[in-house]
């Protein structure tokens, strides 16, 4: 009786054990369907109450995938024109490589194929005004070069011919070897330098103005104008066109600014000083007249100038008749040229004075083939800039009455 009932307590127990064991089971179960129905519940709400926000997110998505395909395309464009620099090729080439590529996806998938061949069109185009652009602008810089190379030789020459060919009394600074002709040629008996004669077209020896100061530079010619002489300065001329505007910006490609004032002032002020393209830059950043990788502001003519002794009105009156008199009348015009001939954004030039066939001849402190031929006056007043300031874009210039 004593071991039933022992096996019968523990059956009993066993039992209970279990029945406790399913009913916690259960509980559990029916908890954890709670707190995940819970969950769903605020989860709902909690969309419900950022759905605006949502929607927002959705649109800044949208358009940020817009910048990543314009970047996309624009680094496109960059890599064909670099490839281009590294390896020349022709319109004709991209044409031809699109065609075998879309050949050959037409053979696997038609629709595909068609795509590709479109894609390669338009890059094509792209690539070959890109290619274009480079080109001319290759061009234009070789042609540049080659010119002023044979001036400078030309004016080597010449001066070698002063010294009967003696380089080296010509580079110790000794007295020419025939001296007669110096004294014939050049009665100022300082450095040589040349102007063109009107009536031959020749180069020849030039005095030296007493309003003018002789700066070292490459090209040592002066141009007439409508004042006088004056001495032709360049930009990228190897004594300053390294000099780097408020520690950055190379002379040689932001300075026709600084470089105008500089011929203007050095060839026709009465302030006794000789004055430098890189003279002027350094005033221009001290008296924040110069705007680093955008260049010199507008008002550096009239204030540049004006600092250095040159009188300077603003032309509202820009018609060809009225800039023709103005060149007779005393003045020479400074012109800030817009995107043309001359610039695809911004550029300063001189209108030295009238031409005889009817145009005008140029001072362009960074092309000195330019001022070697006559311009149309019109085409010069076409392209003027249309936005500018300080009195801008055409100024009148003369010098101060000599006290």
């Amino acid at each position: 009786m004593a071991e039933a009932a022992e096996n019968g307590w523990n059956g009993l127990t066993m039992q209970s054990e279990s029945e406790l064991l399913q009913s916690a089971q259960k509980t559990d179960k029916t908890a954890r369907t709670f707190v995940r129905e819970e969950k769903k519940r605020l989860r709902a709400e909690e969309e419900k109450e950022l759905s605006p926000y949502m929607e927002t997110t959705k649109e800044e998505r949208a358009f940020l995938r817009a910048i990543r395909a314009g970047i996309a395309v624009s680094a496109a464009t960059a890599t064909l024109c670099t490839v281009y620099l590294i390896h020349p090729f022709t319109p004709q080439d991209i044409v031809n490589s699109s065609a075998q590529f879309g050949s050959v996806i037409e053979t696997g998938v038609l629709t595909s194929g068609h795509a590709a061949v479109k894609t390669a069109k338009v890059i094509s185009s792209a690539t070959e005004h890109a290619a274009s652009e480079v080109q001319k602008q290759i061009e234009a810089s070789r042609a540049k070069k080659a010119a002023d190379a044979a001036l400078k030789e030309q004016m080597m020459q010449k001066t070698l011919d002063l010294y009967n060919g003696d380089s080296a009394a010509l580079a110790n600074g000794k007295d020419a070897a025939n001296p007669e002709k110096v004294e014939e040629e050049n009665t100022n008996q300082g450095p040589v330098i040349y102007e063109k004669n009107p009536e031959t077209g020749e180069m020849e020896v030039a005095d030296i103005p007493d309003t003018l100061h002789y700066i070292e530079n490459d090209y040592n010619v002066l141009l007439t104008t409508s004042i006088g002489p004056m001495l032709y300065m360049n930009q990228a001329d190897s004594h300053w066109g390294d000099y780097k505007i408020g520690g950055m910006d190379n002379m040689s490609h932001y300075g026709c600014g600084p470089t105008t004032v500089a011929m203007i002032a050095n060839s026709f002020s009465h302030g006794g000083v000789a004055v430098t393209p890189q003279d002027v830059a350094e005033w221009a950043w001290e008296n924040k007249l110069y705007q680093l990788h955008g260049g010199s502001f507008h008002s550096l003519i009239p204030e540049g100038l004006a600092h250095y002794g040159m009188q300077v009105e603003s032309v509202t009156d820009r018609s060809a008749k009225n800039v023709r008199e103005l060149l007779d009348d005393g003045h020479i015009l400074v012109a800030l040229m817009g995107k043309g001939q001359f610039s695809d954004s911004g550029h300063f030039v001189v209108l030295a004075e009238n031409a005889p066939n009817g145009g005008v001849m140029l001072a362009d402190p960074f092309n000195f083939t330019n001022c070697e031929k006559t311009w149309d006056l019109k085409d010069i007043l076409t392209e003027l800039k249309t936005a500018s300031d300080a009195g801008g874009p055409l100024w009148a210039v003369s010098q101060m009455p000599q006290q």
